[in-house]
């Protein structure tokens, strides 16, 4: 039978522990876009709204992309987003 002492060594071994699980971040990551930009985006996404930049060096175009049944890829030339 563990004697009082090494059972408050295991408790203090525990509470260390916990506390290590436990412990709020030191650092937190910022993120380049706010809470509103990153909801719309995901909702755009999730809606089927692909707004694309030109993947051509010193472009500002961007396309609106989108796919039908039959995989069909099409992209159009958009002046808003």
């Amino acid at each position: 039978m563990p004697t009082t002492d090494e059972l408050q060594a295991q408790i203090d071994a525990l509470t260390q522990r916990v506390d290590a699980i436990t412990a709020p971040p030191t650092d937190y990551y910022m993120h380049q876009y706010s809470g509103e930009e990153i909801d719309e985006a995901v909702g755009d996404m999730l809606n089927g709204t692909f707004i694309i930049p030109s993947s051509t060096t010193g472009s500002s175009k961007k396309f609106r992309v989108s796919v039908d049944d039959a995989g069909t890829v099409t992209a159009m030339e958009v002046t808003t987003t």
